[in-house]
């Protein structure tokens, strides 16, 4: 059995399990659900074995999976909570700086915020992006969906759309919107029972966006193997 964070996850990207994935698809929700599971002490791990095993160690390679495994820990914050984020946050840049500083500052000096350009300026523009990736995702129970959050608070729904929809999960800068449901899908897998509901909603949401049946399979195995070999 592995006896380090390292070999753990190490052997998860090796998982016969994780193979319907592309490279930076796995590594993408592995950022998310360590994050969401509050164990963010294991992405140094992660990042080192990133940087020696999964990617060919080239700069350029190097820097897209920063990219995308920070934009997925940023995209958990709409289900895990601002403070886990954060927290995952932090761990990623601090390896990322200390293990392929190159890399980090090369993605820190071609990146910048990408919520606010000037035709989204406004809230109906924010809100209209976001309904249209809501609606995909729940297809025909969208409207019934949005009802009830209408009346549990006036201000859940327009917040849902503009904000976590309209400005964070529908913004395909550094991850798709494929790679972004199955983030949402291993990032509340790995809260267990209580969201379950939320985890077939978007899992749903992930084959209408056009994921494979094999690729949902495989983020809930990452999740899960997560749970068994992080979450103490």
């Amino acid at each position: 059995m592995p006896t380090t964070n390292g070999d753990a996850v190490r052997s998860l990207f090796a998982a016969p399990e994780v193979a319907p994935l592309k490279k930076t698809s796995s590594w993408s929700i592995l950022c998310a659900a360590l994050t969401s599971a509050n164990v963010p002490s294991v992405i140094p791990s992660a990042v080192t074995v990133m940087v020696k095993d999964v990617t060919t160690k080239h700069n350029s390679e190097i820097v897209q999976f920063l990219r995308a495994g920070r934009e997925a820990i940023f995209k958990a914050y709409t289900v895990a909570g601002t403070p886990k984020a954060i927290n995952g946050l932090t761990e990623f840049r601090t390896a990322a700086m200390e293990q392929c500083p190159d890399a980090w500052r090369k993605l820190e000096d071609t990146t910048a915020a990408s919520r606010i350009p000037e035709k989204f300026s406004d809230v109906q523009a924010w809100t209209a992006r976001g309904e249209g990736m809501f609606d995909t995702i729940y297809n025909c129970s969208a409207t019934r969906l949005k009802t009830i959050l209408s009346g549990l608070h006036p201000d859940l729904l327009p917040l849902i759309l503009s904000e976590s929809y309209g400005k964070v999960l529908s913004n395909g800068d550094a991850l798709d919107l494929k790679d972004t449901e199955l983030v949402m899908v291993a990032a509340l897998k790995v809260q267990g029972g209580a969201v379950s509901k939320q985890v077939e909603s978007h899992r749903r949401g992930a084959i209408r966006m056009g994921v494979s049946q094999a690729e949902v399979e495989a983020a809930e195995f990452i999740a899960d193997q997560i749970v068994v070999r992080f979450v103490e």
